[in-house]
């Protein structure tokens, strides 16, 4: 990747973010291993997801503030999710 970047090949950076995207296109939408950090971070938020839902679901109702906070990094977690997910599926996730 870095071979193809406007400062070794000495070219202006739309070319080359212009070559980038041709080579991704044409490998079919993707990198060799581009894609995998994608596919590991989002199966990691889904497993927190899950498992800060269920201790939210169990929890009692006497406890509201716990429940809120909770609730607020099950938000972290979900949008977490979709920003890696997404650009994962559509075959652009870069790290």
């Amino acid at each position: 990747m870095k071979n193809l970047t406007s400062d070794i090949r000495k070219v202006d950076a739309a070319t080359a973010n212009r070559m980038l995207d041709e080579m991704f296109a044409a490998n079919g939408g993707e990198f060799k291993y581009e894609n995998r950090g994608g596919y590991l971070y989002s199966v990691f938020y889904l497993i927190v997801i899950t498992a800060l839902g269920g201790v939210i679901l169990f929890l009692n109702a006497e406890n509201r503030s716990l429940q809120f906070k909770l609730s607020g990094a099950l938000l972290v977690f979900i949008i977490l999710f979709f920003r890696t997910f997404i650009p994962t599926i559509r075959g652009r996730f870069r790290e």
